[in-house]
């Protein structure tokens, strides 16, 4: 599980099902993952038709620092392997990794914003209240 209510339900959702069959099926949950980093990339704004080009447009937009942008485009090719059965061994320790790349950027997307902001506002609250 990834708990915030900063993350949209779809997003949670699928990261969620992906997270549920990690254990069980290496392949379905890597495509899960890369299922889960388009529904990302679409709510933050990408137009385009295939990953790759969502991945540029919304890195273009300036959301995705350059490690979260080589991140996705791992976690797309890891996807694309699994989705069409190429030969590229999959091994647990992958799987483990690309889920920690779709974590990081749910928390660098939604989660650090949202925590930022209460602070913010928390501090705000503060000053205004020794005014």
């Amino acid at each position: 599980r990834i708990d915030s209510n900063a993350i949209p339900s779809k997003v949670k959702e699928a990261f969620e099902s992906a997270l549920k069959v990690k254990g069980i099926d290496k392949s379905i949950c890597l495509m899960a993952l890369r299922r889960t980093l388009e529904l990302i990339l679409i709510e933050k704004g990408a137009t385009k038709w295939s990953l790759k080009d969502k991945i540029e447009e919304v890195a273009d937009k300036g959301l995705l620092p350059d490690t979260l942008r080589e991140a996705s485009s791992i976690a797309k090719m890891f996807g694309d392997s699994a989705t069409h059965g190429r030969d590229l061994e999959i091994n647990q320790h992958d799987v483990d990794s690309m889920t920690e790349f779709i974590q990081y950027i749910i928390e660098f997307l939604y989660v650090l914003p949202d925590k930022i902001s209460s602070y913010k506002e928390r501090l705000s609250d503060k000053n205004e209240g020794n005014a």
